[in-house]
């Protein structure tokens, strides 16, 4: 078998060698169902900073046990992919004492110009991991001989979610003793807006008819899913604003104490208070707090007395993104002042 082959590679399965034979072994129907789904099977794995965000994402897993599909909205920059990320982590490890009855069945993450991005993907990925945590819908999947993902994602909702998942139910085979839950983070990102709003309004359709499913999605506060489009539904639909966290200021604090702490050259030029005088510009976006410790870390005394300068450096921007902006154009201008270092310095800072 794979005589004189080359240059080819096998993803998943068993083998057993047995004098230079390679036996492969690999579950039927998630070999069939990954050929005909093409579901995306790459994703994220940022997360939270041990100690940040700990009372949010207690207030999420809270909310998810008392509501089929929990949004959490907040402008770029505050964190949502690392809390997304670290809600999967503590799913899937049990590290909350409520989630004993919640499985986590997949964590997608929508990145801009990625494949993750295009609208076809998402259900076909989400059937195909469902189908592995729920072997009777994958048997049901596998007896449609016309499976078809071609179709638009009202089709897709249709033919690969409901009608299977409506037999299923019908047939008695859907009462589960746990909970499933899926991630979706970045929905800004994902799609066009008619097709967000759909999303989450079929996301809606289908929890109320199967009460064991379980969806958390992370969006901007884009109008499309404001709750003049998309109304709050007790028990169903859950918003929970980021910019309410009161706790985020508190846990870039620890972020920037935890970075200083980490990088010697940076401990040894720059003390704690110093760094904390930096926070009150930062204004509660990880992203811009992340900035800013990588660029002064580069060059910790001199690029700490530029951010402290109030002339160039980025305290003059009127708000946090102009902030970021005023401090993004810092940091290019600084890098080019050693042009054997530019590029590496910039592209290790943004």
């Amino acid at each position: 078998m794979f005589e004189r082959s080359h240059d080819f590679s096998i993803q998943g399965g068993q083998f057993n060698v047995h004098q230079n034979r390679y036996d492969i072994h690999v579950s039927s129907i998630e070999h069939d169902l990954r050929f005909r789904l093409r579901p995306d099977l790459h994703p994220g794995h940022k997360q939270c900073l041990k100690g940040t965000r700990v009372e949010f994402l207690n207030e999420i897993i809270l909310s998810m046990l008392a509501n089929s599909i929990v949004l959490i909205h907040g402008r770029a920059g505050t964190g949502k992919s690392c809390i997304a990320g670290s809600l999967a982590q503590i799913i899937h490890k049990k590290q909350h004492p409520e989630l004993n009855a919640i499985e986590l069945v997949m964590s997608f993450h929508c990145i801009r110009d990625s494949r993750d991005k295009d609208v076809s993907v998402l259900v076909p990925t989400m059937v195909y991991q469902l189908a592995l945590e729920f072997p009777e819908f994958g048997k049901k999947l596998m007896s449609n001989s016309n499976l078809d993902i071609s179709g638009d994602l009202s089709a897709q909702f249709d033919n690969l979610l409901f009608d299977p998942l409506m037999e299923l139910k019908e047939e008695g085979k859907t009462k589960f003793s746990k909970k499933i839950a899926i991630i979706v983070d970045g929905l800004d990102e994902w799609g066009q807006e008619d097709e967000r709003v759909l999303l989450l309004t079929k996301l809606q359709t289908l929890c109320e008819i199967h009460d064991w499913m379980r969806f958390v999605v992370t969006s901007r506060p884009n109008p499309e899913i404001g709750e003049t489009s998309i109304p709050d539904y007790p028990g169903i639909f859950k918003r929970i604003d980021l910019s309410q966290d009161k706790k985020t200021e508190d846990d870039i604090a620890v972020y920037i104490k935890s970075y200083r702490a980490n990088h010697q050259k940076l401990r040894n030029a720059v003390s704690e208070l110093e760094m904390m005088t930096l926070l009150p510009y930062i204004n509660s976006l990880f992203i811009l707090a992340d900035v800013v410790c990588k660029f002064v870390a580069q060059n910790p005394s001199n690029n700490f007395k530029i951010l402290t300068n109030a002339e160039t450096g980025y305290k003059s921007g009127k708000n946090s993104y102009d902030v970021l902006y005023s401090l993004y154009e810092t940091v290019l201008a600084e890098s080019l002042v050693d042009p054997t270092n530019q590029l590496c310095t910039y592209m290790d800072v943004i």
